[in-house]
């Protein structure tokens, strides 16, 4: 499917981990089923703020997200958690190689948007900074 290979969507779950541990976050990262599928990466937590992601790892030369990457079963995941489990902080943790020191942030809700209006991907530079959010 993707661009996302084994190898480097551990490195995108391993940057995520390690940003939220940074900021004081408990973080708990799921493991895969026996069939490979996995929701979500992450579980990040601190006081009553939740966050729910999937870490995305976007190799060179790429500038942009391709909405390709996502899992249905993501999809479910957090259209449950947004509507049943009323979790405001849901979405994709994106780490572009060429600069993994300031991950992205495509919430959930921009994702529907986007996808509504047809749209298969996302450039770099039209992403959130993890940091603004997170920094709230």
């Amino acid at each position: 499917m993707g661009m996302k290979s084994t190898n480097a969507g551990k490195k995108g779950e391993a940057l995520a981990e390690r940003f939220f541990r940074e900021r004081g976050y408990w973080v708990h990262l799921t493991n895969r089923s026996s069939s490979g599928a996995q929701p979500v990466d992450l579980i990040a937590i601190r006081g009553e703020i939740p966050w729910l992601l999937d870490a995305k790892y976007v190799s060179l030369p790429k500038k942009a997200f391709s909405f390709d990457d996502i899992q249905p079963n993501q999809l479910t995941t957090m259209d449950y958690a947004k509507n049943f489990a009323r979790i405001d902080n849901l979405g994709f943790f994106i780490v572009f190689e060429a600069e993994e020191e300031k991950p992205r942030y495509l919430p959930y809700s921009w994702y529907l948007g986007l996808a509504r209006q047809g749209k298969k991907s996302i450039r770099m530079e039209e992403l959130k900074f993890m940091m603004e959010d997170v920094a709230r």
